[in-house]
């Protein structure tokens, strides 16, 4: 039986579809995280404006509400950033969507090309047999006689 003569290539593709989707996970994971942080921060943010509303009518001292509004502030641009920092996990995310798919239409093809072959070898090898056991079967048949 003979080899793919592109088993090589074949092979490359296999590996070129794993680390795209290698890559795609890690990408994921790291949006994942993003989206996590700036959830647990808009939480906290959440967190200190009720402080600051429940300060207010405790009556306490301007300097402490000021204290307070400034970590908000601070909070704000944190979130600000991690929304950036998601939009761009996000666009990273797809581009390695779009890697993984080229690279597994190209491993696909190669695939077929092999499955093809090999059913084109198969079929020249079932007609070779064909026509082996004809002749024998003439041979026996006219050597009876």
């Amino acid at each position: 039986m003979k080899t793919f003569k592109l088993h090589a290539l074949l092979d490359y593709r296999k590996k070129q579809a794993d680390r795209a989707h290698e890559k795609l996970a890690q990408s994921m994971e790291k949006r994942s995280s993003i989206a996590e942080a700036k959830k647990r921060e808009e939480n906290e943010m959440l967190l200190l404006r009720r402080e600051i509303e429940d300060a207010e009518i405790r009556g306490v001292e301007v300097s402490e509400l000021i204290l307070h509004q400034e970590f908000i502030s601070a909070k704000e641009r944190v979130v600000r950033d991690l929304e950036e920092s998601l939009s761009m996990a996000e666009a990273d995310v797809r581009e390695k969507k779009g890697e993984l798919v080229e690279a597994r239409q190209k491993k696909r093809a190669l695939e077929i090309l092999k499955q093809k072959r090999q059913e084109a070898r198969e079929k020249k090898e079932k007609h070779a047999e064909n026509v082996f056991l004809d002749e024998v079967a003439v041979i026996g048949f006219g050597g009876g006689r």
